[in-house]
């Protein structure tokens, strides 16, 4: 067990029989505080597990309906007269641009693009002390360098939408 630092409580022991009596209901109070504890963490454990398994059609139900909205949105984005967004009773339904670096897996293919990094003096884009492209750096370089050092830009309309919640009752 762990040394502890105790502040002074005015308690005065007068002999190493009472210092062992104390030590002896320290030991007594540190038990039942343990199974105290393990009592409230199965407790704690048994109502995650009840949760999970209420949560879990619920959430089931949630992903189905999202991938319907999104499905919908999708197919009818000419609807939005040109908009990237609809503003709907219950929330709001928009496509914005997302921008995704593609680098290649391949050791190979890595380390021809790190060394194009380092010759162009791109050093800023190299996460280090195990060499890894920095992919946030890298997209702030036009689409021609990071074509031509060999990763690629992958632009797409990216599906979302936010909820007002103020207007279920």
């Amino acid at each position: 067990m762990a040394r502890k630092k105790i502040e002074d409580k005015g308690y005065r022991y007068e002999s190493w029989q009472e210092v062992d009596g104390g030590l002896r209901q320290l030991c007594i109070h540190t038990r039942e505080a343990e199974l105290i504890s393990q009592a409230l963490n199965e407790r704690i454990d048994a109502e995650k597990s009840r949760a999970e398994a209420e949560l879990r059609p619920i959430r089931a139900e949630m992903e189905r309906i999202e991938s319907g909205i999104k499905d919908f949105a999708q197919a009818h984005r000419e609807d939005m007269g040109g908009l990237k967004s609809r503003k709907l009773n219950f929330g709001t339904v928009f496509f914005r641009k997302s921008t995704k670096l593609k680098v290649p897996a391949a050791r190979e293919k890595l380390a021809k693009i790190i060394e194009c990094l380092r010759k162009r003096g791109m050093t800023d884009c190299i996460n280090t002390p195990e060499p890894k492209v920095n992919k946030e750096a890298l997209k702030g370089y036009s689409p021609e360098i990071i074509a031509e050092i060999g990763a690629q830009l992958e632009i797409v309309d990216a599906f979302s939408y936010e909820l007002d919640m103020t207007e279920v009752k």
